[in-house]
């Protein structure tokens, strides 16, 4: 399986190949992990990539150059057209948003003009409807960075997916679930292939990894 190699993805690969071996128990699998563009430029920002392989693409050349049998993807990180197939996406263990604040409002109020961290586009617009004098800014970089950019005092507080702290087990004393709309994709995996198509989509789908057929909207 390819992966890129944060913490993050490199669980969710392990959370795929977990879910194969509950039906082959004999299963032997190995995890292969590459940079990619998204990983290396920390300055674009996201809305500048939306739609793109941006975090993907590098991924997908593993899977296409024989090198592994599948990738393993963030599905909302999938552009409209992968390199590879989509076999499979999964259920999404929870699509929610969290605003994640400094530990030191656990004890000081917040402040009017709270500084706060986030790239999406679609998550900007909430925040400035929920916090209209909030000074909304870019910030990028694996979980473990933004949680470092936060406690170094950079934002009283970052938007991130619970999906993400729930996969890394992380205790985080001060948040705010945040209302929808959520990415639909957001807590689900996408599990590409370039090789065996159908035999794959079948595999996953009587397994009951796959949740919803209709939902591979990307071929």
């Amino acid at each position: 399986m390819a992966s890129r190699q944060s913490s993050l993805a490199v669980l969710q690969a392990h959370e795929c190949l977990r879910k194969l071996q509950i039906f082959f128990p004999r299963l032997w699998g190995q995890i292969i992990t590459t940079t990619t563009q998204g990983d290396l430029d920390q300055e674009t920002p996201l809305c500048a990539v939306e739609n793109t392989g941006f975090f993907t693409d590098d991924v997908d050349f593993l899977v296409q150059s024989g090198q592994c049998d599948l990738g393993i993807h963030s599905a909302k990180d999938l552009p409209e057209n992968p390199k590879a197939t989509v076999v499979s996406i999964t259920a999404s263990i929870d699509p929610r948003d969290i605003l994640v604040f400094h530990e030191k409002y656990l004890s000081i109020p917040l402040p009017r003009r709270l500084r706060i961290g986030s790239s999406s586009v679609r998550r900007k617009e909430l925040l400035s409807l929920l916090y209209p004098s909030a000074i909304i800014t870019d910030i990028r970089g694996t979980i473990q960075t933004r949680l470092k950019l936060l406690e170094e005092k950079n934002f009283d507080a970052i938007v991130m997916a619970n999906a993400a702290v729930s996969r890394l087990g992380l205790r985080l004393p001060c948040t705010k679930i945040l209302p929808p709309p959520y990415h639909p994709l957001q807590g689900r995996l996408a599990i590409t292939a370039s090789r065996h198509i159908r035999s794959w989509r079948g595999l996953f789908l009587t397994c009951g990894i796959t949740e919803d057929v209709e939902i591979m909207c990307f071929s």
